[in-house]
């Protein structure tokens, strides 16, 4: 918000739809970021960041924290081609229909 422009009721709006949305998705989080720091192939990699101060700082060696963030990096395209393809079509159809109400007019 404090990088780019935001509309601070959209920001607020936002910010709550995706803290319910997480704590509905908890349990599938939780067992992503399991899955993931539990695979024997990466018990050296994970070992090794976690001696980085960096790596304890973000606590990706928690399975909530970890699992959220391959989450939402795996759901960052589609939610922007989503986006997208909404804010086009509300500029298409229904700008256009709000600047044609007569209250809109005065």
């Amino acid at each position: 918000m404090l990088i780019i422009r935001v509309h601070l009721g959209s920001f607020i709006l936002v910010v709550g739809f995706f803290s319910s949305l997480s704590y509905l998705l908890s349990s599938i989080i939780v067992q992503v970021g399991e899955s993931i720091l539990t695979q024997s192939g990466l018990t050296d990699f994970f070992t090794t960041l976690y001696q980085l101060s960096l790596f304890k700082l973000a606590h990706w060696h928690h399975t909530y924290v970890l699992g959220a963030f391959v989450f939402g990096v795996v759901l960052c395209a589609p939610i922007y081609l989503v986006s997208k393809f909404i804010i086009e079509k509300y500029r298409v159809h229904i700008r256009m229909f709000l600047k044609n109400l007569e209250f809109s007019k005065c």
